[in-house]
């Protein structure tokens, strides 16, 4: 039982490591992007 529960929260501890690089990504993304987009608009 106390081996399902910490690899339960490791699982937890991994899902939520991977939200933030998927979130991180998205957003230096979503910069660049906008950025860009900025540069087509000033032209």
């Amino acid at each position: 039982m106390l081996y399902l529960f910490l690899g339960a929260c490791h699982v937890k501890e991994y899902i939520d490591d991977y939200f933030m690089k998927v979130i991180g990504h998205l957003y230096i993304f979503r910069r660049i992007f906008l950025s860009k987009k900025d540069k087509q608009w000033n032209k």
